[in-house]
């Protein structure tokens, strides 16, 4: 399902449209160094240069790094990560084994909505965002509240509390998105069993959550506490609601899907589904839910009830078919979008996520059912079944990335001096994540970086310097701000060594206005990146052309037009260069050159510009 990953371990990482893997390799590398050394793991100094910055608002999947810490030492960062990734949707797909056979206690079946859920096409689909993926724990946790409620035993209450903390540690969001299963699973619980009023019944309940709380403790306390302490907290709550499913999405095949992807070619570009999240939920899951619904109707309808919650809220506080939004039906989800829950989740379509769950179980009582009235071709038939599911939800082939780096980075981390480096476009939703991720091979602090929820204070150094505050509002670069020297020299004594332009990450000619207004040469240059250095050097980084005094001179000038008749404006640009300070109080003034005596004009063509010693 997500070959050809295990081709490439090593060489090659699970990636999607967007840049969040590169994020995520940045945050194992710097646990892993903070960890080693003693370093504070929710603070480094790595980013956001010369401040640093708090890691509390950045999503850290500690799960997957406590699986890959391991492994890293024995294989390399990027085996780890690669097999990490793969061991995680074997995880859920086991996980969820165990619990349906717990359930419907029929193993072929159990087998299926192992399937259904290990490898759920949303879930596939979230190769940029790995906390999003280790779901295991939903299953186990479940697995063991039930025997909790039927029993008692603190052993169970233990277990079922330890892996619903698992589940939030994961990815704090994961926990609240799976709230409307775990409402409804415990409620079917307690009605079916009859013990409304027994005391071990609300002393399991109690005793799992106060167990999910205590292993969550140290490390939420930490972010509980810096959001209510930090300044702007309501800042780092974002919520962004039009993010949504389409319904449409949920039974029209994505152009990703391996099976049907010949077929989605030939509908219109306006009925194709063509972001990175798929929320189709597949025909042969589909048609397995609604036979186990109507056969096991009563064990089916918490399941299709947390279905259809799940569903409902993935569609954010809009209805959207095809694209096009239907006001004539309420979204249920608009009631609610205001609450702290849904927005530490963010983005409705992220429900979708969970949707598999119990689409999985529902799938296990309908394969039950047909599987038992297959006889003696079960086993076979349950094997087909399971490729028909796997054919609908593979994306096929997975998208991966090259982890090669740039060789002068490689360079970089030769340079034994403490300095940072900055890198341009600053983007902290793009060229700031590559940044981050070959950080992990030089090792210099970065000016800019990305953090998933970023406080204010990160670009206090930032918004300092007019040249940065265009830079990163703007990304434009103000043909008005003429003193390259002061700009650099900020940088300069924040010990920020180099400016590196990063191609991929602008276009030729940002790439050009850029360097131009730099007016020095690059100290490097190749099909990646352009570096200049912040404290120029006449002779290596520029040339003074014609000098006025011993010290003072032009690098070059030009105007413009070329060509004038009187009456037009002309537009003169001087570059020149001190190597000095100036010894007494000068004035710089234009003057017009004619072909033929006088040689000059009597009066300059502008006024004069002081240059004070």
């Amino acid at each position: 399902m997500t070959w050809p990953l295990a081709a490439h371990l090593g060489s090659r990482i699970p990636t999607g449209t967007g840049s969040d893997t590169w994020v995520h390799v940045w945050t194992f590398w710097w646990l892993a160094r903070a960890l080693t050394t003693g370093a504070d793991p929710l603070f480094t100094p790595m980013l956001f240069h010369p401040n640093g910055a708090s890691l509390t608002s950045h999503n850290i999947a500690w799960v997957n790094f406590a699986l890959w810490f391991p492994l890293q030492a024995a294989l390399g960062d990027h085996r780890a990560y690669s097999l990490t990734y793969l061991l995680l949707y074997s995880l859920n797909a086991y996980a969820m084994y165990l619990f349906a056979y717990d359930t419907v206690r029929d193993r072929r079946a159990a087998w299926l909505a192992g399937v259904v859920y290990g490898f759920w096409p949303y879930a596939l689909a979230q190769s940029d965002h790995p906390n999003m993926l280790p779901l295991a724990w939903l299953p186990l946790a479940l697995l063991y509240l039930r025997r909790a409620l039927a029993h008692g035993a603190l052993r169970y209450i233990l277990a079922a509390g330890g892996f619903l903390a698992l589940l939030g540690i994961a990815r704090w969001q994961l926990l609240f998105m799976a709230s409307p299963i775990i409402g409804l699973f415990s409620l079917a619980q307690v009605i079916a069993g009859g013990v409304w009023r027994r005391a071990r019944t609300w002393t399991a309940l109690l005793g799992a959550s106060m167990v999910m709380v205590v292993f969550m403790a140290p490390l939420a306390l930490p972010v509980v506490y810096a959001q209510l302490t930090r300044p702007f907290a309501d800042e780092l709550l974002v919520h962004e609601p039009e993010f949504a499913a389409d319904l449409a999405a949920y039974v029209v095949p994505h152009q990703r899907s391996l099976l049907w992807s010949p077929l989605v070619a030939y509908l219109p570009p306006a009925r194709q589904f063509t972001e990175q999240e798929i929320h189709f939920i597949g025909y042969t899951n589909l048609v397995l839910a609604l036979v186990g619904l109507a056969t096991y109707r009563r064990q089916g309808l918490v399941w299709a009830a947390a279905a259809l919650v799940l569903v409902v809220l993935s569609l954010g506080p809009t209805l959207t078919v095809w694209g096009r939004e239907v006001t004539a039906f309420p979204a249920p989800y608009a009631l609610v979008q205001d609450w702290f829950w849904a927005r530490i989740v963010r983005m409705p379509h992220r429900y979708s996520l969970l949707v598999g769950f119990p689409v999985a179980m529902l799938a296990a009582y309908g394969a039950r059912y047909l599987l038992r009235r297959a006889g003696s071709r079960a086993t076979l038939s349950a094997a087909l079944l399971s490729l028909l599911v796997l054919l609908e939800s593979s994306p096929g082939p997975y998208p991966l990335a090259a982890t090669t780096i740039p060789p002068w980075y490689l360079a970089l981390a030769a340079e034994p001096e403490p300095f940072a480096i900055l890198t341009l476009p600053i983007s902290p939703r793009l060229t700031d994540k590559f940044a981050m991720y070959y950080q992990t091979r030089h090792g210099k602090p970065l000016v800019g970086g990305h953090i998933s929820r970023q406080p204010r204070e990160t670009i206090v150094y930032m918004v300092g310097s007019p040249w940065l505050y265009e830079m990163l509002f703007r990304r434009t670069m103000d043909p008005a701000q003429g003193d390259v020297s002061r700009q650099l020299r900020y940088l300069a004594q924040a010990n920020v060594r180099y400016v590196i332009m990063d191609k991929a990450g602008a276009t030729t000619d940002q790439v050009r206005d850029w360097s131009d207004w730099l007016t020095i040469r690059p100290r490097y240059e190749d099909d990646y990146l352009v570096v200049f250095a912040t404290e120029p050097q006449p002779g290596l980084d520029f040339d003074v052309a014609d000098f006025f005094t011993a010290d003072i001179g032009l690098i070059r000038a030009d105007y413009t037009p070329h060509r004038a008749t009187q009456g037009d404006l002309l537009r003169i640009e001087a570059r020149w260069a001190a190597l000095a300070a100036p010894g007494r109080d000068l004035e710089i003034c234009a003057f017009v050159v004619l072909p033929a005596p006088p040689a000059t004009s009597e009066e300059p063509l502008g006024p004069c510009m002081p240059l004070h010693a």
